[in-house]
Protein backbone atom coordinates (compact mmCIF):
# COMPACT_ATOMS: atom_id res chain seq x y z
CA UNK A 1 0.00 0.00 0.00
CA UNK A 2 2.72 2.47 1.17
CA UNK A 3 4.49 1.96 -2.69
CA UNK A 4 0.90 2.47 -4.52
CA UNK A 5 0.52 5.57 -2.53
CA UNK A 6 3.84 7.17 -3.65
CA UNK A 7 3.44 5.82 -7.18
CA UNK A 8 -0.45 7.88 -6.76
CA UNK A 9 1.21 10.75 -5.42
CA UNK A 10 4.31 10.90 -7.85
CA UNK A 11 1.82 10.46 -11.00
CA UNK A 12 -0.84 13.16 -9.56
CA UNK A 13 2.47 15.80 -9.10
CA UNK A 14 3.38 15.16 -12.64
CA UNK A 15 0.08 15.73 -14.05
CA UNK A 16 0.14 19.34 -12.59
CA UNK A 17 3.93 20.22 -12.96
CA UNK A 18 4.84 22.65 -15.87
CA UNK A 19 8.19 22.89 -17.47
CA UNK A 20 11.01 24.21 -16.06
CA UNK A 21 12.58 27.46 -16.58
CA UNK A 22 12.78 27.99 -20.35
CA UNK A 23 15.80 26.51 -21.51
CA UNK A 24 16.64 29.01 -24.46
CA UNK A 25 17.21 27.80 -28.01
CA UNK A 26 21.24 28.43 -29.63
CA UNK A 27 19.21 30.79 -31.87
CA UNK A 28 17.52 33.06 -29.35
CA UNK A 29 20.79 32.76 -26.75
CA UNK A 30 23.38 34.21 -29.22
CA UNK A 31 20.37 37.42 -29.28
CA UNK A 32 22.22 38.26 -25.98
CA UNK A 33 25.95 38.15 -27.05
CA UNK A 34 27.87 41.07 -26.93
CA UNK A 35 25.05 43.27 -26.14
CA UNK A 36 23.97 45.99 -23.49
CA UNK A 37 21.96 44.74 -20.57
CA UNK A 38 18.74 47.05 -19.54
CA UNK A 39 17.47 46.08 -16.63
CA UNK A 40 13.90 47.79 -15.44
CA UNK A 41 13.66 49.01 -12.26
CA UNK A 42 10.28 49.53 -10.28
CA UNK A 43 8.28 52.07 -9.72
CA UNK A 44 9.20 54.22 -6.19
CA UNK A 45 6.21 54.22 -4.79
CA UNK A 46 7.56 53.68 -1.68
CA UNK A 47 10.39 52.57 0.69
CA UNK A 48 9.69 49.24 -0.38
CA UNK A 49 10.10 49.87 -3.62
CA UNK A 50 12.86 51.58 -3.42
CA UNK A 51 15.07 49.34 -0.77
CA UNK A 52 14.18 46.10 -3.54
CA UNK A 53 15.77 48.55 -6.19
CA UNK A 54 18.90 48.81 -4.25
CA UNK A 55 18.90 45.12 -3.51
CA UNK A 56 18.43 44.57 -7.52
CA UNK A 57 21.10 46.80 -8.42
CA UNK A 58 23.76 45.56 -6.08
CA UNK A 59 23.06 41.95 -6.75
CA UNK A 60 22.39 42.26 -10.55
CA UNK A 61 25.76 44.41 -11.02
CA UNK A 62 27.75 42.16 -8.94
CA UNK A 63 26.86 38.17 -10.08
CA UNK A 64 25.12 38.74 -13.71
CA UNK A 65 28.11 37.43 -15.61
CA UNK A 66 26.63 37.40 -19.32
CA UNK A 67 27.17 41.21 -19.74
CA UNK A 68 29.87 43.68 -19.01
CA UNK A 69 27.30 47.17 -19.41
CA UNK A 70 24.17 47.01 -17.46
CA UNK A 71 22.12 50.19 -17.09
CA UNK A 72 19.22 50.46 -14.75
CA UNK A 73 16.33 52.27 -15.91
CA UNK A 74 12.58 53.07 -15.43
CA UNK A 75 9.94 51.49 -17.74
CA UNK A 76 9.53 54.35 -19.68
CA UNK A 77 13.02 53.91 -21.01
CA UNK A 78 12.06 50.13 -21.66
CA UNK A 79 9.54 51.18 -23.93
CA UNK A 80 11.74 53.44 -26.11
CA UNK A 81 13.96 51.06 -26.51
CA UNK A 82 11.49 48.67 -27.49
CA UNK A 83 9.94 51.64 -29.92
CA UNK A 84 13.22 51.97 -31.27
CA UNK A 85 13.94 48.31 -31.85
CA UNK A 86 18.02 49.18 -30.68
CA UNK A 87 19.78 46.09 -31.11
CA UNK A 88 22.93 47.28 -28.99
CA UNK A 89 20.05 46.15 -25.67
CA UNK A 90 18.69 43.16 -24.72
CA UNK A 91 15.86 44.21 -22.26
CA UNK A 92 15.41 42.67 -18.59
CA UNK A 93 11.85 43.22 -17.19
CA UNK A 94 9.73 42.46 -14.89
CA UNK A 95 5.94 42.60 -13.98
CA UNK A 96 3.64 41.22 -11.68
CA UNK A 97 0.20 39.43 -12.15
CA UNK A 98 -3.02 38.95 -10.66
CA UNK A 99 -5.40 36.06 -11.77
CA UNK A 100 -8.74 35.59 -10.39
CA UNK A 101 -10.53 32.62 -11.05
CA UNK A 102 -14.07 31.41 -10.13
CA UNK A 103 -13.86 27.74 -9.14
CA UNK A 104 -17.26 25.58 -8.24
CA UNK A 105 -17.48 24.74 -4.73
CA UNK A 106 -19.96 22.09 -3.07
CA UNK A 107 -21.77 22.62 0.64
CA UNK A 108 -24.46 22.00 2.50
CA UNK A 109 -26.85 25.22 3.06
CA UNK A 110 -29.05 25.73 5.88
CA UNK A 111 -31.50 23.16 5.47
CA UNK A 112 -28.85 20.31 4.97
CA UNK A 113 -29.14 20.04 1.31
CA UNK A 114 -26.25 19.74 -1.18
CA UNK A 115 -25.83 23.30 -2.92
CA UNK A 116 -23.25 24.79 -5.25
CA UNK A 117 -21.43 28.21 -5.24
CA UNK A 118 -18.83 30.05 -6.86
CA UNK A 119 -15.38 31.05 -4.93
CA UNK A 120 -13.54 33.33 -6.12
CA UNK A 121 -9.52 32.24 -6.21
CA UNK A 122 -6.53 34.83 -6.31
CA UNK A 123 -2.99 33.23 -7.84
CA UNK A 124 -0.26 35.66 -7.95
CA UNK A 125 2.25 35.51 -9.96
CA UNK A 126 6.04 37.75 -10.49
CA UNK A 127 8.06 37.41 -13.58
CA UNK A 128 11.78 38.44 -15.01
CA UNK A 129 11.73 38.30 -18.82
CA UNK A 130 14.91 38.45 -20.81
CA UNK A 131 14.18 39.40 -24.35
CA UNK A 132 15.23 41.90 -27.13
CA UNK A 133 11.77 43.69 -27.44
CA UNK A 134 10.61 41.26 -29.31
CA UNK A 135 11.21 37.53 -29.03
CA UNK A 136 11.28 36.55 -25.45
CA UNK A 137 14.81 34.83 -24.68
CA UNK A 138 14.22 33.18 -21.28
CA UNK A 139 12.29 34.12 -17.88
CA UNK A 140 12.43 33.47 -14.15
CA UNK A 141 8.70 33.21 -12.56
CA UNK A 142 8.38 33.82 -8.97
CA UNK A 143 5.68 33.36 -6.32
CA UNK A 144 5.75 36.90 -4.58
CA UNK A 145 7.25 40.36 -5.39
CA UNK A 146 8.24 40.50 -2.08
CA UNK A 147 12.05 39.38 -3.09
CA UNK A 148 15.00 39.53 -1.03
CA UNK A 149 18.88 40.09 -1.81
CA UNK A 150 18.97 35.58 -2.10
CA UNK A 151 16.25 36.16 -4.58
CA UNK A 152 17.92 38.56 -6.86
CA UNK A 153 20.55 36.48 -6.78
CA UNK A 154 18.54 33.69 -7.20
CA UNK A 155 17.17 35.45 -10.67
CA UNK A 156 21.01 36.26 -11.68
CA UNK A 157 22.31 31.93 -11.21
CA UNK A 158 19.11 31.12 -13.75
CA UNK A 159 19.91 33.86 -16.03
CA UNK A 160 23.32 33.05 -15.98
CA UNK A 161 23.25 29.32 -16.22
CA UNK A 162 19.80 29.21 -18.99
CA UNK A 163 22.01 32.11 -21.69
CA UNK A 164 25.60 30.78 -21.28
CA UNK A 165 24.66 26.75 -21.38
CA UNK A 166 22.83 27.92 -24.73
CA UNK A 167 24.79 30.01 -25.96
CA UNK A 168 27.54 27.24 -25.59
CA UNK A 169 25.14 24.70 -26.60
CA UNK A 170 24.93 22.08 -23.80
CA UNK A 171 23.48 18.99 -24.07
CA UNK A 172 19.94 19.12 -21.97
CA UNK A 173 20.92 16.06 -19.83
CA UNK A 174 24.37 17.86 -18.91
CA UNK A 175 22.66 20.60 -17.84
CA UNK A 176 20.01 19.31 -15.47
CA UNK A 177 20.87 15.76 -14.78
CA UNK A 178 18.67 13.49 -12.25
CA UNK A 179 21.28 10.87 -10.86
CA UNK A 180 23.64 13.66 -10.82
CA UNK A 181 21.05 16.05 -9.03
CA UNK A 182 20.69 13.61 -6.60
CA UNK A 183 24.10 12.42 -5.76
CA UNK A 184 24.60 16.82 -5.04
CA UNK A 185 21.27 16.49 -2.96
CA UNK A 186 22.54 13.36 -0.56
CA UNK A 187 25.70 15.48 0.37
CA UNK A 188 24.73 19.13 0.69
CA UNK A 189 22.87 20.34 3.75
CA UNK A 190 19.69 21.09 3.26
CA UNK A 191 18.54 24.64 5.02
CA UNK A 192 15.02 24.72 5.61
CA UNK A 193 13.71 28.47 6.33
CA UNK A 194 11.87 28.03 9.58
CA UNK A 195 9.00 30.18 7.98
CA UNK A 196 8.34 27.63 5.14
CA UNK A 197 7.16 24.57 7.50
CA UNK A 198 4.68 24.56 10.02
CA UNK A 199 6.31 24.77 13.73
CA UNK A 200 4.98 21.42 14.50
CA UNK A 201 7.74 19.48 12.23
CA UNK A 202 10.99 21.52 13.71
CA UNK A 203 11.48 19.14 16.29
CA UNK A 204 10.97 15.73 14.31
CA UNK A 205 12.33 16.69 10.59
CA UNK A 206 14.97 13.82 10.77
CA UNK A 207 12.30 11.55 10.66
CA UNK A 208 11.58 12.78 6.94
CA UNK A 209 14.65 13.14 5.76
CA UNK A 210 17.19 10.98 6.01
CA UNK A 211 20.81 13.41 5.16
CA UNK A 212 22.15 16.53 6.38
CA UNK A 213 19.45 19.55 7.16
CA UNK A 214 19.27 22.40 9.67
CA UNK A 215 16.49 24.84 10.30
CA UNK A 216 17.67 28.39 9.90
CA UNK A 217 16.45 31.92 10.59
CA UNK A 218 15.80 34.15 7.85
CA UNK A 219 18.75 36.62 8.69
CA UNK A 220 20.60 33.32 8.38
CA UNK A 221 19.48 32.25 5.32
CA UNK A 222 19.56 35.14 3.74
CA UNK A 223 23.65 35.06 5.00
CA UNK A 224 24.54 31.35 3.79
CA UNK A 225 22.67 31.56 0.44
CA UNK A 226 24.24 34.97 -0.59
CA UNK A 227 28.11 33.61 0.72
CA UNK A 228 27.05 30.87 -2.13
CA UNK A 229 28.30 28.01 0.20
CA UNK A 230 29.64 25.16 -1.43
CA UNK A 231 28.20 22.92 1.20
CA UNK A 232 24.58 24.12 1.40
CA UNK A 233 21.57 23.67 -0.70
CA UNK A 234 17.58 24.93 0.01
CA UNK A 235 14.31 24.64 -1.48
CA UNK A 236 12.49 27.66 -3.54
CA UNK A 237 9.06 28.07 -4.09
CA UNK A 238 7.97 29.48 -7.83
CA UNK A 239 5.26 29.87 -10.31
CA UNK A 240 4.54 28.39 -13.39
CA UNK A 241 3.10 28.91 -16.36
CA UNK A 242 0.38 27.19 -15.86
CA UNK A 243 -0.78 30.55 -13.45
CA UNK A 244 -2.70 28.14 -11.30
CA UNK A 245 -0.09 26.14 -9.28
CA UNK A 246 3.28 26.63 -7.81
CA UNK A 247 6.26 24.42 -7.90
CA UNK A 248 9.29 24.03 -5.18
CA UNK A 249 12.74 23.57 -5.84
CA UNK A 250 16.01 22.37 -4.55
CA UNK A 251 18.76 24.44 -5.76
CA UNK A 252 22.40 24.78 -5.24
CA UNK A 253 23.23 27.10 -3.21
CA UNK A 254 26.97 27.72 -4.44
CA UNK A 255 25.61 28.23 -8.71
CA UNK A 256 22.02 28.33 -8.24
CA UNK A 257 21.67 25.13 -10.40
CA UNK A 258 18.24 23.41 -10.04
CA UNK A 259 18.82 20.09 -8.32
CA UNK A 260 14.68 18.96 -8.36
CA UNK A 261 11.61 19.77 -8.64
CA UNK A 262 8.15 19.13 -7.23
CA UNK A 263 4.75 20.30 -7.45
CA UNK A 264 2.14 21.46 -4.37
CA UNK A 265 -0.38 19.50 -6.57
CA UNK A 266 -3.96 20.81 -7.60
CA UNK A 267 -5.01 24.31 -7.56
CA UNK A 268 -3.01 27.17 -5.15
CA UNK A 269 -5.30 30.16 -4.41
CA UNK A 270 -6.95 31.46 -1.74
CA UNK A 271 -9.48 34.65 -1.19
CA UNK A 272 -6.36 36.62 0.08
CA UNK A 273 -2.24 35.74 -0.82
CA UNK A 274 -2.16 31.92 -0.27
CA UNK A 275 0.47 30.85 2.31
CA UNK A 276 2.58 28.30 1.60
CA UNK A 277 4.31 25.45 3.45
CA UNK A 278 5.73 22.34 2.67
CA UNK A 279 5.53 19.59 3.81
CA UNK A 280 8.04 17.43 5.62
CA UNK A 281 6.73 14.12 4.18
CA UNK A 282 7.54 15.16 0.31
CA UNK A 283 10.91 16.16 1.50
CA UNK A 284 11.85 12.07 -0.23
CA UNK A 285 10.80 13.01 -3.23
CA UNK A 286 13.25 14.89 -4.08
CA UNK A 287 15.80 12.02 -4.14
CA UNK A 288 13.44 9.87 -5.72
CA UNK A 289 14.75 8.83 -9.32
CA UNK A 290 11.44 7.53 -10.10
CA UNK A 291 10.11 10.82 -9.08
CA UNK A 292 12.28 13.48 -10.48
CA UNK A 293 13.02 11.80 -13.77
CA UNK A 294 9.40 12.06 -14.19
CA UNK A 295 9.43 15.62 -13.85
CA UNK A 296 12.41 16.35 -15.80
CA UNK A 297 11.55 18.30 -18.78
CA UNK A 298 14.80 18.93 -19.79
CA UNK A 299 15.30 15.67 -21.75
Amino acid sequence: MRYLITFIFTILSILLVQAQYVFPSYEKSILAKNKKLAVQLREEISEKEKKQNDYMKQIFSTYLSNWEKIEFCGKERINQLKKANDNEYILLTQDSMIFTYGRKVNYLNANGMNSTAIQEYIYYYYTFDISNGEDLITSVELNSGNLHPSDYLFICQQFNRLIKSAQEKMPLNDYYNVNKNIDIIKIKTLLLPEDLFKSKYHKKITSYYKYPCKFVKKEEFEKIVLSRDSTAIYPKIIATSSRSSYQWLFVNAKDGAILSLMSYGGFQGSKNKPKLFIKPSHLKYNYAKFAQKLNNFYK
